[in-house]
């Protein structure tokens, strides 16, 4: 199990590349490229309660891949990747 996940965005092939292949051998580390398609919230809706877990998703890596193109998420796998 990955103790911390390198997420690299997909707009950054090369990058997902040269950082894959540097922590190939690196003992706890997962490079993934981020897997999420769009947005996720297509339509306008008002929500009443939080229906997410905190821990599923305790950190919104979107600006992070946005402005440096990666994220490092620690501890575990997280199913919203």
């Amino acid at each position: 199990m990955a103790l911390l996940l390198y997420i690299v965005s997909r707009r950054q092939p090369a990058l997902y590349e040269r950082v894959r292949r540097e922590f190939n051998d690196a003992p706890g580390v997962e490079v993934l490229l981020d897997r999420r398609r769009g947005d996720r919230r297509r339509q306008s809706q008002i929500v009443t309660a939080e229906r997410r877990h905190a821990e599923q998703r305790a950190r919104d890596i979107d600006g992070d891949l946005e402005t440096l193109g990666w994220a490092i998420v620690s501890s575990g796998r997280h199913a919203s990747i």
